[in-house]
């Protein structure tokens, strides 16, 4: 190839005649160390080298080019004029190598974080989450929430019932049961927007002095949770450059977390996936020649914190739910509620609230800032009017995050008429003025102690003080060891000292022992359990104390493709009591009912073809086999995130073809989705193919199957597979220049491979 260059660039000159015309060079471009191919370039009579405006775009640099002479009616930039650019010319080789300035090389944005999942399409169906619990002690209770969904690709549909039957012993009138409504809500999310409509019972955003507050009505408000990759606060960049082509690892906080290619250069990394809190970056560029270069950049990410330009929101119009869990329908006066934020710039996020009612008005306006690589500050400032006055409140925080030091501070305080807009059957807790100091140290193999100040005083209660100190240390890298000292001040002054033990003996177990200490008394606590498994199988728990009250309790939980049920018991001096319970779900998606544990947020029906007892896999932990269609239904799967579904390909019949073993799906809030895995069971034999006179045919021969592109071949002693997804085949074999075939039925689709015996090739014309 570089000979042929050769020559045509020697023809080319040779051939060209004399004049002021640039000169046409065939050759092989090298640019900034990256290998660009063979490029047409020109050469004026300076020697200098003239470069084709699409071949400068497509190596990456910079626009725009000027436009220094035209060639087959194309426009070519003189190199001299873009700046100092350096030529390497070998005439033998036919090659040039060519190094531009970074400052004129395109830059390069590289987004780290993983792509979001696209959503799976929901199925139309629904569900019912049920549990059940029956109690006996002094009095015996019957209880039971039961919460049907009905989901579709519009939207979602849920309710809650609960029901309480309670007998409160001998002589005692019987009350009997009743239902209470819950909830009602229809939502609809929209994760393009990242927000959610909702109908009917909704929860209002907690205030920095009040809860949240439920109605019946409407809302619409931002979801993020509808994107779980989003990052919605500000997360740091990384610039640079490199001037060949480079190797790229990012290092944060000491761990390789990113390591990539990049062409000559600038080049930025965006949406670096940090931790919240304080940090160190550090970017390590090595070139094709082994050079380093190393970037190091401090940074401070917050979750209190927003995007710029990415908004935070909550508007709920509709009447005040009350008497919520006893009483169905007990709406009262009429309120809107809207809280909203906005990231200003990276450091800067703003934001306000406003609240009405027939009987209190608020307002407030909401400010975190970010203090550099030193934490985040926080303020709020608000007003109420209503029958009590007018009423003023405020809050002030900081926070600081790092891999050792946890630092937060917190202020608030109201006025004695501030009055938020609530539930008036509510008794307010407000505190006159509260103040939290709290901060948290970890050592590296020496664990991690904390401190926690609070001071309380309110407007018509004895002022409290607290105090908190912890330690907590692993040894041996297995047994964990935390240690507690609490000192209250106030109305009933106390202090409390506890130490808690606990060691994981594999296989889910674990082993804890607690002993505290107070003025009433000390108590020693021993604790044994084994956590569920994801799928099928059991736990327990069994604990006592001894101290001045003797007490036993302990749990037997069970879990089956069908729900979970439990039993427990406590007993303390001579009383003993003791609870029974079962919880799961019935659904009904593609065209049939299942029974199965608590479904909760989402779930999916897998189908392995038509086999039975394939084992299926969320996560890489069993969660259930298929039943006697194929079908497996798969509870609890994260909704808006990557879930991954597999199964056993070593479950599979010897005879099954199946495309893929693992799918990922990412449902819907509440909804359900269909997996296919789309196996086929082939009609596959073993036979020996002989000519009419019973000899086998030649080792080699090639087998044509009708229907199939891939002929099969003979195998010794005229050995032939058969596989086939029809059970009647034709097939001819070629013997040098003549031909034979035959025609056979194929046994079932099984599991195990079928034994033809002789099958007769007969002659063909």
């Amino acid at each position: 190839m570089r000979s042929r260059l050769a020559g045509l660039l020697l023809f080319a000159i040779a051939a060209a005649p004399a004049s002021a015309d640039p000169e046409p060079l065939l050759v092989d471009v090298t640019a900034n160390g990256a290998h660009r191919g063979v490029s047409l370039l020109l050469q004026d009579d300076a020697g200098d080298y003239l470069v084709s405006h699409s071949d400068l775009a497509s190596w990456g640099v910079r626009g725009p080019y000027p436009a220094s002479a035209r060639f087959n009616n194309e426009p070519y930039a003189a190199l001299n004029q873009m700046g100092e650019i350096e030529t390497r010319f070998d005439m033998s080789q036919a090659r040039i190598a060519l190094a531009f300035p970074v400052r004129l090389l395109a830059q390069q944005t590289s987004r780290l974080l993983r792509p979001e999942p696209e959503l799976t399409e929901s199925g139309t169906g629904f569900y019912v989450d049920y549990d059940l619990a029956y109690a006996a002690a002094a009095e015996s209770e019957i209880s039971a929430l039961v919460a049907p969904r009905f989901f579709s690709p519009i939207g979602t549909i849920r309710t809650e019932l609960l029901y309480r039957d309670r007998n409160t012993g001998p002589g005692t009138p019987d009350r009997g049961g009743n239902w209470t409504r819950l909830e009602t809500t229809y939502t609809r999310d929209d994760p393009d927007r990242m927000r959610s409509l909702r109908l009917g019972d909704v929860v209002s955003q907690p205030g920095p002095w009040s809860s949240a507050l439920r109605l019946g009505g409407i809302q619409i408000a931002s979801n993020f949770n509808t994107r779980p990759q989003f990052v919605t606060f500000p997360v740091p960049t990384l610039s640079g450059e490199a001037a060949l082509p480079s190797t790229l690892d990012l290092v944060v906080n000491g761990r390789l977390r990113h390591r990539d290619e990049v062409a000559p250069g600038e080049f930025q990394l965006e949406n670096i996936p940090v931790v919240t809190g304080a940090g160190q970056m550090q970017l390590v560029v090595t070139d094709a020649l082994g050079r380093k270069r190393v970037y190091t950049q401090d940074f401070y990410a917050s979750s209190e914190l927003l995007r710029p330009g990415l908004h935070e929101y909550s508007y709920s119009l509709g009447a005040v739910r009350r008497n919520f869990g006893y009483q169905s329908n007990d709406y009262g006066d009429p309120a809107i509620l809207g809280s909203h934020r906005i990231g200003v710039t990276d450091g800067l996020t703003l934001g306000g609230r406003a609240a009405w009612s027939s009987s209190a008005r608020l307002a407030a306006a909401t400010l975190d800032l970010a203090a550099g690589t030193r934490g985040t500050m926080s303020a709020t400032l608000g007003m109420s009017d209503s029958p009590a006055g007018k009423g003023e409140a405020f809050s002030l925080g900081y926070r600081y995050l790092s891999q050792r030091l946890r630092i937060m501070a917190r202020a608030v305080g109201t006025s004695a008429a501030f009055q938020p807009i609530e539930d008036m059957s509510a008794r307010r807790l407000n505190p006159q003025a509260q103040i939290v100091l709290a901060a948290d140290w970890s050592g590296t193999g020496r664990g991690s102690m904390g401190i926690t100040l609070i001071r309380q005083r309110y407007h018509d209660k004895t002022e409290r003080k607290l105090i908190t100190l912890n330690y907590r240390r692993t040894f041996l890298g297995e047994i964990a060891v935390s240690a507690f000292l609490t000192r209250a001040l106030g109305p009933a002054t106390d202090l409390s000292l506890g130490i808690n033990v606990s060691r994981p003996l594999g296989g889910g177990r674990n082993l804890s022992a607690l002993a505290l200490r107070t003025r009433a008394g000390s108590r020693l606590r021993m604790e044994t359990q084994r956590s569920l498994p994801l799928g099928p199988g059991f736990g327990y728990r069994m604990g006592t104390v001894m101290g001045d009250d003797r007490t036993f309790d302990a749990a037997l939980v069970g879990q089956t493709d069908y729900g979970r049920y439990r039993i427990e018991a406590d007993t303390v001096g001579d009383e003993t009591s003791w609870q029974a319970s079962a919880s799961g779900s019935v659904a009904w998606l593609a065209d049939r009912p299942y029974l199965t544990r608590e479904i909760s947020d989402g779930f999916a029906v897998a189908r392995v073809g038509n086999l039975e007892n394939v084992r299926v896999y969320l996560e890489n932990q069993e969660i259930g086999r298929s039943d006697a269609s194929g079908r497996v239904l798969l509870p609890r799967l994260r909704p808006y995130e990557i879930n991954r579904i597999s199964i056993d390909p070593l479950d599979l019949p010897l005879t099954a073809d199946v495309p893929f073993v693992s799918i990922d799906v990412a449902p819907a809030y509440g909804s359900g989705v269909t997996v296919e895995f789309p196996v086929q069971l082939t009609y596959s034999a073993l036979a020996r193919a002989v000519s009419p006179d019973g000899e086998p045919l030649p080792e080699g021969a090639r087998v044509n199957v009708s229907g199939q592109t891939e002929p099969s071949v003979i195998g010794i002693d005229g050995k032939l597979f058969l596989n086939s997804r029809n059970a009647s085949i034709e097939a001819t074999a070629g013997l040098g220049s003549e031909r034979c075939g035959f025609r056979v039925d194929l046994p079932a689709a099984a599991r195990t491979l079928a034994q033809l015996g002789d099958i007769v090739c007969e002659p063909m014309p």
